[in-house]
């Protein structure tokens, strides 16, 4: 695969993703694609990680072992969210570049990565094996609708990453709103 070729790929996964964050309720920090052996990319979001640890803490009696505790309606939901961005940057890719996706061998490194990762929070989360593959089926459905109805918007942030390498949460909001050119 020519370097052009994997680059897009790498923009479109990582646009995926933030499309998918940003859909969903959550913020973007930065999105970047980055050159080396191949490309490789990041999404951040923009967490709040002191509002997370006190949700936490109010939740998990000190003390108490890890696999006792009872994770809250509140962690789920953060998790089933993580899931669903997990899993966005490969749905992007198979939906909108499937011939680039597959020719990449066993799913892209990214791919790969993301997907194990969405995989150990739906089995963190689920009472079951079951409940699990069912979680990761309906984050994959939920992925695809969000990419569908956006898919404008994620071609339009890919673009700009391949120009640009990087955009901060801000410049994606001012492509949402029309005023920044990719």
């Amino acid at each position: 695969m020519t370097d052009e070729r994997l680059l897009r790929l790498t923009a479109t996964h990582e646009a995926s993703h933030a499309v998918v964050c940003l859909a969903t309720g959550g913020e973007v920090d930065v999105i970047t694609v980055v050159p080396g052996e191949g490309y490789a990319g990041k999404m951040s979001p923009r967490l709040d990680n002191d509002e997370m640890k006190s949700m936490l803490d109010m939740m998990l009696p000190p003390g108490e072992p890890i696999v006792a505790r009872k994770i809250a309606a509140e962690v789920r939901a953060c998790a089933r969210r993580q899931i669903v961005e997990y899993v966005a940057g490969p749905v992007g890719e198979w939906t909108f570049l499937p011939g680039l996706s597959s020719s990449t061998g066993d799913r892209h490194r990214r791919a790969s990565h993301d997907l194990k990762l969405a995989t150990a929070i739906a089995r963190g989360i689920s009472e079951t094996e079951e409940a699990a593959a069912t979680l990761l089926s309906a984050a994959r459905v939920e992925a695809r609708d969000i990419l569908v109805a956006n898919r404008p918007l994620v071609e339009a942030v890919a673009e700009a990453l391949v120009r640009h390498g990087s955009l901060r949460g801000d410049e994606i909001e001012l492509i949402i709103d029309g005023s920044m050119a990719t």
